[in-house]
């Protein structure tokens, strides 16, 4: 089963917003003299912008949820040939979370002045990680083997198994493309909160 958030932002999301609106609207108040005697014209940086982007670094923007029920199989070999009565195998069943996002340090901005406007290009959104809830380990049909017990190597390689399928279904759906998506709808939030005290607009590619 697995379900998508429509949009889900993390604390850490909320956090970093506002931080990167509070150093940005500091440097525009800076720069149009609000916090100086003498009034300048406001001007926007691109640098600047870009490294308050950076400091936020990478960050999760969208969630695919999954429980999957996995067969975990393994026989003995001997010179590339199974050796019988030396199978052993389980069904199992984990809760996890798959999260993307996009690296902010990546954002490239460019201002113009003339128009009046911030172009900001956003990189292709990834996977950041895949997590399973322990807690919510099931295992069913155990058939274990006298000569070949079950370890915990083996629960070890059925998790990274679960984690490498979780991520394919997850990215044969639309994960990656919400995930960019989110991060522009939160991207231009945080201009709008900068260009509103400047005539800017901004452009997000």
């Amino acid at each position: 089963m697995k379900k998508w958030k429509s949009i889900k932002f993390t604390i850490m999301s909320i956090i970093a917003c506002m931080a990167f609106i509070a150093v940005c609207v500091i440097a525009f108040k800076m720069k149009n003299g609000s916090l100086n005697p003498v009034k300048e014209k406001t001007t926007l940086n691109s640098d600047v912008l870009e490294a308050s982007f950076r400091d936020i670094g990478e960050l999760a923007t969208h969630e695919y949820d999954f429980t999957m029920l996995e067969q975990y199989e393994n026989t003995k070999t001997l010179f590339g040939k199974n050796i019988g009565l030396t199978k052993k195998s389980f069904l199992y069943s984990y809760d996890g979370v798959v999260k993307a996002g996009v690296d902010f340090s990546q954002i490239k901005v460019k201002v113009n002045e003339e128009k009046k406007t911030i172009t900001l290009t956003i990189p292709d959104a990834k996977v950041l990680s895949v997590e399973i809830k322990e807690d919510s380990f099931r295992m069913y049909d155990e058939k274990n083997n006298l000569f070949n017990p079950i370890k915990i190597e083996d629960m070890n390689e059925a998790n990274r198994e679960l984690k490498a399928n979780a991520e394919e279904k997850a990215l044969s759906g639309d994960l990656l493309k919400k995930a960019k998506e989110n991060a522009g709808v939160l991207i231009e939030n945080m201009v709008s909160e900068i260009t509103g005290i400047s005539d800017y607009s901004g452009i997000i590619k």
